[in-house]
């Protein structure tokens, strides 16, 4: 080989080297675009699982609480109270008439009503999860995301609202769900 053909050669070997580098950089590149976009999709879905899973787990607590104050206006009523004053020691609303137009917490695990219905002093605590049980309380567990307080507000003599409210984080940003329903004198 000549000396013009074997520097010919040699030049053309360190191009197609410095071509193959530029190659795979590029397919690199165009590789990690690719992957990028369902990686953010999977996040995404991954966060909103989240939410909806914390949305979820807030309905029932709210429920729990609304059902609550149900089962009190009920055993009241079928104790014979059933007196639409206040002041009356048969007023239907026995045991919860330190709610209306005031947030409280609801123990529904509680054995008695004066452990299970407290107003909040300030903030309301945030519930406990258990999760040896999986159930939210206030009797044991860690604390949990979630925070619940209810209020009785007056309609009329015979029907008050209650608005159950629960209140949790995800990540950084705040969540609320509210629920609201009236409940009535059976008299």
């Amino acid at each position: 080989m000549t000396y013009r053909a074997l520097h010919i050669k040699r030049r053309t070997s360190r191009a197609h080297r410095g071509f193959t580098l530029i190659e795979t950089l590029l397919a690199v590149t165009v590789l990690v675009l690719s992957m990028s976009g369902p990686l953010t999709i999977a996040a995404k879905s991954f966060t909103s699982a989240v939410f909806a899973k914390n949305q979820i787990t807030a309905f029932y607590l709210a429920q729990e609480a609304v059902e609550y104050v149900r089962n009190i206006r009920d055993t009241n009523a079928l104790n014979g109270r059933t007196s639409t004053d206040p002041s009356s020691p048969s007023y239907w609303l026995s045991g919860l008439s330190s709610c209306i137009d005031t947030a409280c917490t609801v123990k529904a695990t509680g054995t008695t009503l004066a452990e299970a219905v407290a107003p909040c002093s300030g903030a309301c605590t945030p519930l406990l999860y258990n999760s040896a049980t999986g159930f939210y309380g206030y009797d044991s567990g860690e604390p949990s995301l979630f925070t619940r307080s209810f209020m009785l507000t007056r309609v009329n003599d015979n029907e008050y609202a209650v608005t159950v409210t629960i209140a949790w984080k995800n990540n950084a940003a705040g969540s609320q769900f509210v629920v609201q329903e009236n409940i009535m004198s059976w008299q």
